[in-house]
C-alpha cells in the first residue's frame, strides 16, 4: 500500500481536530474499514504532521473522509486550526 503526502488545512472536529483527506482510502488503499469503536469505522493510519510522527484513524462524514489529529500531535507539530499543514500518511501496519 502506498504513502500519501499532501497538504491541507487544520479543522475544528467535533470530538477531535482533524484534516480533511484528498482521497477515500478504501479506494486508494484498496482496504475495507474496520472497527474503532462502537458506531464508528474507518482507516488505523500512521505517518506525520508537519514531520510529526503519529497514529490515529480515518472517519468518514458527509461522503467526506477525515484523519482525526490529537491534541498533542497539534501541539507537537506547533499548529492551531486554520493552520496549513503538510500530511504524510500510510495505512498502520497490522496489530
Amino acid at each position: 500500500m502506498t504513502t500519501e503526502s499532501f497538504d491541507a488545512v487544520l479543522l475544528s472536529g467535533h470530538k477531535q481536530d482533524a484534516v480533511e483527506l484528498p482521497f477515500d482510502p478504501a479506494t486508494r488503499w484498496n482496504s475495507r474499514p474496520v472497527a474503532l469503536w462502537p458506531g464508528r469505522r474507518g482507516h488505523r493510519v500512521a505517518g506525520s504532521l508537519n514531520g510529526v510522527a503519529f497514529e490515529s484513524s480515518t472517519v468518514s462524514r458527509s461522503k467526506r473522509h477525515y484523519v482525526l489529529v490529537e491534541e498533542s500531535v497539534r501541539d507537537l507539530a506547533r499548529v492551531a486550526v486554520g493552520d496549513p499543514v503538510h500530511m504524510v500518511l500510510r495505512p498502520a501496519d497490522p496489530t
